[in-house]
């Protein structure tokens, strides 16, 4: 008998989408407000839904740096600097936008995407085939029985998509396990700190020699004397799913809810004021998106 195929569930990081759009469209403009995060952001949602075609699109914000991990290291992504006033506007606009599609974006105060991923893959793979969009290679250990990590390749060229035996054979390690050599060569972009000369090479050899991790940091004349540091790095590297307190919007945001359509008249108006005349075109002759069948 055919093992009937689980509905697709596609989680994506609203803030990379915001953040590569940014750049990407940075010569887009309405007057001297900048538009080309909202432009790459409606873009993307538009390709998501049309190339993968999922049951359940979901668009994951970070809100605030990660309260959880600061209190464990008050340096935790210390060197991000302040956005601008405007991209914060493009931000708030892209947030409208998937509300306004009938869609509820998945958001929790103080909490990053990185985490609500984790949570929707942890309580979501039963019930569907769970795929992750982000460029982030944290959420490699994210993967696992139905659960894919789709890593958007450099220059627009496609999408790889990463399962748990790809990611295995990319970094010749478990990929759940990946925390514990991070913890050790550290993440300079979080303000993660590891140790200096600790790579992944040599930093993946401890851990082998050794078995795992909080062996390593026990025995290894060199790393025991750091084993504070590395525990704490362990603990703001590893996505167990934990730290989000509010449940998986998966029903709020099934496609059937989606309302891309001309009668739509804030969403219309939405696409005026942000001069986005393609799309506007695309939900009035219904092509921006085809609902399955």
């Amino acid at each position: 008998m055919t093992k009937k195929a689980k509905p697709r569930l596609l989680a994506f990081d609203g803030n990379y989408v915001i953040m590569r759009s940014n750049y990407a469209f940075r010569d887009l403009s309405i007057g001297d407000q900048p538009s080309g995060a909202v432009y790459g952001y409606v873009k993307t949602f538009q390709d998501l839904l049309q190339s993968y075609q999922p049951e359940v699109l979901l668009p994951l914000f970070d809100n605030g740096r990660s309260s959880y991990r600061l209190a464990i290291s008050e340096h935790y992504k210390e060197n991000r600097g302040k956005k601008d006033d405007k991209l914060v506007n493009q931000i708030r606009a892209c947030h409208e936008f998937v509300e306004l599609t009938g869609l509820k974006p998945y958001i929790e105060k103080n909490t990053e995407a990185d985490d609500l991923a984790a949570k929707t893959a942890k309580d979501c793979h039963e019930d569907y085939f769970v795929m992750l969009y982000s460029k982030d290679h944290d959420w490699q250990q994210l993967t696992g029985e139905d659960v894919v990590f789709m890593r958007p390749k450099g220059r627009g060229d496609g999408i790889d998509i990463i399962s748990y035996d790809k990611a295995k054979e990319d970094i010749d390690f478990p990929p759940e396990r990946w925390p514990e050599i991070a913890a050790i060569m550290g993440d300079p972009g979080d303000s993660v700190y590891g140790l200096k000369g600790w790579g992944w090479q040599r930093s993946k050899k401890a851990i082998n020699k050794y078995g795992d991790l909080w062996n390593a940091v026990t025995k290894d004349p060199v790393l025991s004397q750091h084993s504070l540091q590395i525990l704490n790095n362990y603990k703001m590297t590893v996505l167990d799913g934990s730290v989000p307190k509010t449940d998986v919007p998966v029903e709020a945001d099934h496609v059937n809810n989606l309302r891309l359509n001309k009668d739509n008249d804030k969403l219309m108006e939405f696409l005026d004021k942000w001069q986005m005349k393609s799309f506007i075109r695309q939900i009035e002759d219904g092509s921006f998106w085809q609902r399955p069948i």
